[in-house]
């Protein structure tokens, strides 16, 4: 039997916005891994902020959202932004998806995204 070994990816994030509510660690959470990628640099920097903005605005007003984590500024791709987000269920993310703020974020963020794909994550929110 041959085993293939396929090399672990790193990529590395100097900025890492994290907006959150407190979690206990026991309870489980569902959200999704996003990646965005932007035409260039500049508009990777423009996508941070548009991001940043709408999850400050939109924390106060979903309840089931615990956390957001938006990573920018990759050394190897500053076009590019990854963001975690998780909630407490999937419908409090189905809330998140119809809502009324979520398509007000969506007018600043969707002119600079020029392709994306996303991955359903579950798992347990870490106190910090």
């Amino acid at each position: 039997k041959s085993h293939i070994s396929i090399a672990a990816k790193s990529e590395f994030f100097p900025e890492a916005l994290h907006i959150c509510k407190p979690t206990p660690a026991v309870d489980p959470t569902i959200g999704i891994l996003v990646r965005q990628k932007t035409a260039c640099d500049e508009n990777g920097g423009k996508l941070r902020d548009a991001q940043r903005e709408a999850y400050e605005r939109q924390m106060g007003l979903e309840p089931g959202c615990t956390c957001c984590i938006i990573l920018a500024n990759s050394e190897e791709d500053r076009s590019q932004v990854r963001i975690v987000e998780l909630w407490k269920t999937e419908d409090d993310f189905y809330v998140h998806e119809t809502s009324e703020w979520h398509a007000k974020g969506e007018e600043k963020v969707v002119p600079l995204v020029v392709d994306m794909d996303c991955d359903w994550v579950t798992g347990y929110q870490l106190r910090h």
